[in-house]
């Protein structure tokens, strides 16, 4: 259990005692340059917690690529996982995998609630890919910490760590993943928390929406095919942030997807009358 964390003082120790609950087979904490408290609660769950094994690299900042990648080559046993330090694993997550795991799998991925800052949770969106057309075109519905690779194959298949793509490492990983055929494995449950904050990376919406594309732009896609996955894009913030009711910003991506179609119209007049769906 690779767990990457940069200033998170406020999330860490709950980040933690979610996964020391799963009894991992080891934590490997790496600090990506925090200036924060967050090593010292780390230390103090180390002391308090001697039966698990911890495993903690320091570094400078150098991004969530980097620091996953290695957590990824500090990792023992035959898969990793990762959650980044304001996510939670619901209880017992892991013992919910063990079956799964069993099979042998390439990649395994599983869907995540939201739980904003009052507490309140619902589903986050999740659909099955299972090719890249299905990613790009359909949306991308996996988290880094809704998945787990087996060992061997995330060491084939590292984070990209260039700092553009900063909070869209995972979409070109993911890339990566199904054109060379490593196809994930469902797994039916919500075993993630997924928190949304203001300081979170995806409220950040004009850093992440070109960060984004940066990756797009980088996988060579036929001009066609990258158009109309930005548009794609686009759309997918504006249901986002449709169904947080921020319906003023919705409302801006959906001008810019330009996807007429029924539907769009539908979510779009909806949106203007400040309807959550």
């Amino acid at each position: 259990m690779v767990i990457p964390f940069y200033n998170a003082e406020d999330f860490l120790e709950q980040c933690l005692l979610s996964v020391i609950r799963q009894h991992p087979h080891q934590i490997i904490c790496v600090n990506d340059g925090s200036t924060d408290d967050s090593m010292v609660i780390v230390d103090r769950l180390k002391s308090e917690y001697r039966d698990t094994i911890w495993v903690v690299f320091e570094q400078n900042n150098q991004g969530l690529g980097s620091a996953r990648n290695r957590g990824t080559a500090l990792a023992t046993g035959d898969y990793v996982a990762w959650l980044d330090a304001d996510d939670l694993y619901v209880e017992k997550a892991f013992s919910r995998l063990k079956t799964v795991l069993e099979e042998n799998p390439q990649w395994v991925v599983w869907s995540a609630l939201e739980r904003n800052e009052q507490g309140q949770q619902r589903k986050r969106f999740w659909k099955t890919v299972n090719s890249v057309r299905d990613l790009l075109l359909n949306g991308n519905p996996y988290l880094p910490s809704a998945c787990m690779l087996r060992l061997d194959v995330a060491k084939d298949f590292p984070f990209a760590e260039d700092r553009t793509f900063h909070g869209a490492e995972d979409l070109h990983l993911w890339y990566r993943l199904l054109s060379e055929g490593v196809s994930p494995t469902h797994v039916n449950g919500r075993l993630t928390i997924y928190r949304i904050h203001s300081n979170a990376m995806s409220q950040q919406l004009d850093d992440h929406i070109k960060h984004v594309f940066n990756v797009l732009e980088s996988l060579s896609l036929p001009p066609h095919l990258l158009s109309v996955t930005k548009k794609r894009k686009y759309y997918e913030l504006a249901r986002v942030l449709q169904r947080r009711r921020a319906h003023r910003l919705a409302l801006t991506y959906y001008f810019k997807c330009q996807w007429w179609r029924p539907k769009v119209l539908l979510l779009l007049f909806l949106n203007l009358f400040r309807v959550a769906v």
